[in-house]
């Protein structure tokens, strides 16, 4: 399928999750490594295809690419519907980045007192993720757009891209602790 045609599709697919749970705002196609993403400073959904496609292979269990679009378009405005607490977040988001930006991952990975706003910063995100599929939830259980074992599914495999990263990370922060401790000489 031409791409401007699936790009259109997309964009249909999403406006009409948006109008069906009456939480209308701008959508716009990015070319960016995510899929779908909500920005609540503008408020303002924006959705990459070829990315979307992407993902859509990388599913285990095999789902109706609309069916995708459409849980996802649930996700984000999950996120929305939690824009209060994301507004909140940026002092310390801004924090944590300024932490970073002064201190490269290679050098914050040694250092525990550094490395726990990794730990941190992953907390936070996904506290939103869930927060937002939990909204996402009970949206379509008022409006039963996408059948539960696609919602499920959909909802596993991103929460997992999440998980990976936090579990990685959270293997170094106890490398750090245990080399923290020393052995008593006996």
């Amino acid at each position: 399928m031409n791409r401007r045609i699936l790009s259109k599709q997309i964009k249909g697919w999403i406006r009409e999750i948006m109008e069906t749970v009456q939480l209308p705002m701008p959508i716009k196609q990015r070319s960016t490594g995510v899929n779908m993403s909500y920005n609540f400073l503008d408020n303002l959904i924006s959705f990459n295809p070829t990315r979307l496609i992407h993902s859509h292979k990388e599913m285990c269990q095999s789902i109706p690419f609309r069916s995708f679009v459409q849980t996802l378009t649930l996700h984000e405005l999950g996120h929305s519907l939690d824009r209060d607490a994301l507004f909140a977040s940026i002092p310390k988001s801004y924090h944590i980045y300024q932490i970073k930006k002064a201190h490269p991952y290679s050098e914050r990975r040694k250092n525990m007192e550094l490395f726990q706003w990794d730990l941190e910063e992953h907390e936070m995100n996904y506290v939103f993720e869930e927060t937002a599929w939990l909204n996402a939830r009970t949206l379509n259980q008022i409006y039963q757009i996408v059948d539960w074992p696609i919602m499920e599914e959909v909802e596993w495999n991103s929460l997992l891209t999440y998980t990976a990263q936090y579990n990685r990370d959270l293997l170094i922060y106890h490398k750090l602790k245990v080399a923290m401790v020393e052995p008593i000489a006996i």
